[in-house]
């Protein structure tokens, strides 16, 4: 039954009429959702405390000092250069010219900040952070102008204007950490969690202009996967914070309690072999099995 599948309190049942089924099932919904998100917390954890990754929660608003940018962490497809293709998420990326460049939509001024970046291919890539004022054309990108700073596992290269031997090469399914702390002036990368050393020190900061962006730059048919934070990081770094900040318990818990309700359905509709459509009228249709269980009250298509 509907109360079965949705796991619906004796008060919540109640509610429930043959005629408004599928209004009911909706209003049930949207209560428990609310009533989970009035839970969460109302802001986000300033980077001065370094909250772990799991601390810090998801609200409307991102009020995290250090911050500028929109609460979801995107690429900015405005701010692109040479031709790119994307996935559904538009995280994972892959160049179609000869060399691309992009940013996300968020950039910091201050604090410990942290990216991670998958590697889908082990050609030439420039990972790290530029400033709005570093130039994409279609032979320079990150690392290539003054305040850009990246790493190429390919050529084991940091760049900054210059190029100088750092870090190890990598390989596809290498996830490599960014993490720019503008307290310190420093930037370190990780290769799957394990440090490659200081790459930058005295990173200039706290000066008109001097908001730092994700960013990468591909060579023609490279390919990698961004995550701002939205997804857990695979190898967060004690004291860096997600540009993302990540979903609150509460969303997470409804996340799972939704999963519940499908896995429930699937199971009473598979309780049986000769499974059957019955029309209830304009309420909408039944689940009738051999063991006899009925799951009522979904609208038809």
């Amino acid at each position: 039954t509907v109360a079965h599948v949705l796991d619906l309190t004796e008060v919540e049942q109640s509610q429930l009429t043959p005629e408004n089924v599928f209004q009911g099932v909706t209003s049930i919904l949207e209560t428990r959702q609310k009533a989970s998100s009035s839970r969460a917390s109302t802001e986000f954890s300033s980077p001065s405390t370094s909250a772990p990754q799991d601390q810090v929660t998801h609200t409307t608003k991102d009020t995290r000092a250090g911050r500028l940018g929109p609460d979801r962490v995107l690429i900015d497809h405005s701010a692109t250069r040479g031709q790119l293709s994307y996935d559904q998420s538009g995280l994972a990326v892959e160049s179609l010219a000869s060399f691309s460049s992009l940013r996300a939509t968020t950039c910091v001024f201050a604090g410990k900040w942290q990216f991670e970046a998958t590697i889908h291919t082990d050609g030439i890539q420039q990972i790290g952070w530029a400033t709005i004022m570093c130039p994409f054309t279609t032979e320079e990108g990150v690392g290539d102008a003054p305040d850009s700073y990246a790493y190429d596992g390919k050529r084991v290269r940091k760049w900054n204007v210059k190029c100088v031997p750092y870090g190890q090469p990598w390989a596809v399914g290498d996830v490599i950490g960014s993490c720019l702390d503008l307290d310190r002036g420093e930037l370190i990368f990780y290769r799957n969690g394990v440090s490659l050393g200081v790459a930058y020190h005295n990173i200039r900061m706290m000066q008109p202009h001097l908001a730092y962006f994700p960013a990468v730059s591909l060579s023609y048919t490279e390919k990698c996967e961004m995550n701002f934070g939205a997804r857990p990081f695979l190898y967060p770094v004690p004291g860096f914070d997600p540009l993302q900040a990540s979903p609150s318990c509460e969303t997470m818990s409804f996340g799972s309690y939704l999963c519940r309700c499908l896995e429930r359905l699937a199971h009473l509709s598979c309780r049986g072999s000769n499974i059957q459509k019955s029309w209830l009228g304009s309420s909408g249709w039944c689940l009738s099995g051999s063991t006899g269980s009925t799951l009522s009250g979904i609208p038809s298509a």
